[in-house]
């Protein structure tokens, strides 16, 4: 069972790539064409998420030669939830998706699924960009080449 989209996947990706890049010292923008590579993101694709994400204000573009994305906030800033609600249309709560007829079953399973969803909620709120660009150089240092 997968709750998170393919895109939410890339868009989280992308802004990794991104957070990682400056994170390097880099000030020039990151392109498009850089970041589909590294993460194996179709470009077309990778535009439509990363224009979602410039709209929510997450991601800052530059136009031309030198062109790319730049983040528009810290890693710290970021919250996975914003980053969830810039590129999903966010469903009703489970309280107000009545189930009919309101048996007490329905009703059972109507806050159980509520409590689910605000647990996920709270999660992705706490949860930062920089938290998961952390886990990303955990796991890239755990990394072994063999020849």
């Amino acid at each position: 069972m997968n709750i998170f989209t393919v895109r939410s996947g890339y868009a989280l990706r992308a802004l990794s790539e991104i957070a990682l890049w400056q994170e390097a010292g880099r000030k020039e923008p990151l392109p498009v064409e850089q970041i589909s590579k590294r993460q194996g993101v179709p470009r077309k694709f990778l535009e439509q998420i990363l224009v979602s994400l410039k709209r929510a204000g997450l991601v800052r573009a530059q136009r031309g030669q030198s062109g790319g994305y730049l983040l528009a906030q810290s890693p710290e800033e970021i919250r996975l939830l914003d980053v969830l609600l810039a590129l999903e249309s966010a469903p009703g709560p489970a309280r107000s998706r009545q189930e009919s007829p309101p048996t007490p079953a329905a009703r059972a399973v109507g806050q159980t699924f509520a409590e689910i969803e605000e647990s996920l909620r709270a999660s992705l709120e706490k949860r930062t960009l920089a938290a998961l660009v952390k886990n990303i150089q955990r796991q890239d240092s755990r990394a072994m080449y063999y020849i």
